[in-house]
């Protein structure tokens, strides 16, 4: 049986989580694409909430630059990993750490001037109902006006690594109807994992075509203002571009920042963004 447990995942690769933005040039882009996006639109200083922050590489970026962080995860070991990264990088007392979940934050209204919800984590909130709560919640917190970022797994993205992986490793039919799946859904589970009877997978989660993402964003009142492409068409080249000379990394990073506001980039990328207003 596939044992897909997000929260497992997440437990056992903690400190992991927080190399994973520095393994490759490709997830290097998602780093620097979002905090590119996050230095446009944040204000000069206040209060920034992390939601589903794990082992607070943001937050330990944007108390670097002066915020109040409130970092927020529902895994122990990534609120743990996210101390004591923040006490490495001597800002400790800039950040708030606290155990919970997205979906009812432990905030009272109005009580941050940004909100970011960063790499994914309403990618891990399975049920279509629960999101709503989630993107909700985002919208309650965040002072009106204030921007909030949220970044999920791109489904085409998704699609593209699922095909990439399946032909370099020449697996069976069960497999390619589980890309099929996500394709239609969204949706990669352990039940649709073991309904196909495929190999095991990662853990769960639900990727985003960009108006699925934007139109949730609306219903909970927030007010997407822009589409951002991470990784974009670099997307899923992590062992090809992995010993890339410096000349090669310097221009693919010059490419997805050509590209960064293109919505059609995004439509493909790994991981997007959509900037919203409260």
């Amino acid at each position: 049986m596939a044992d897909m447990d997000t929260r497992r995942y997440y437990a056992e690769n903690a400190e992991r989580e927080w190399e994973r933005l520095t393994e490759t040039p490709v997830k290097g882009l998602e780093l620097e694409g979002t905090m590119a996006t996050l230095d446009d639109h944040l204000p000069d200083d206040g209060r920034v909430l992390d939601a589903g922050g794990g082992p607070g590489r943001y937050a330990v970026e944007l108390a670097e630059r002066g915020y109040n962080i409130s970092h927020l995860d529902p895994t122990p070991e990534l609120v743990d990993v996210a101390r004591e990264k923040a006490a490495s990088a001597g800002v400790a007392e800039s950040i708030d750490h606290r155990l919970g979940d997205v979906r009812a934050l432990p905030y009272p209204d109005d009580a941050f001037d940004a909100t970011c919800c960063l790499g994914g984590v309403l990618s891990h909130v399975l049920d279509e109902t629960e999101r709503r709560a989630a993107a909700a919640e985002l919208r309650r917190v965040t002072r009106p006006g204030g921007p909030v970022f949220v970044a999920v797994i791109g489904r085409l993205g998704a699609v593209r690594y699922g095909i990439k992986n399946s032909a370099e490793s020449d697996v069976g039919p069960a497999d390619w109807r589980v890309i099929e799946h996500i394709l239609e859904t969204g949706d990669y589970t352990e039940a649709a994992v073991e309904r196909f009877g495929a190999t095991e997978g990662w853990a769960e989660n639900h990727t985003f075509r960009v108006d699925e993402l934007e139109t949730l964003l609306a219903t909970a009142g927030l007010a997407p203002a822009e589409v951002v492409a991470l990784e974009g068409i670099a997307s899923n080249l992590h062992d090809e571009l992995a010993d890339a000379d410096e000349t090669a990394v310097e221009a693919i990073r010059r490419i997805a920042e050509s590209l960064r506001r293109d919505r059609a980039a995004a439509e493909v990328s790994e991981h997007f963004m959509v900037v919203a207003r409260a």
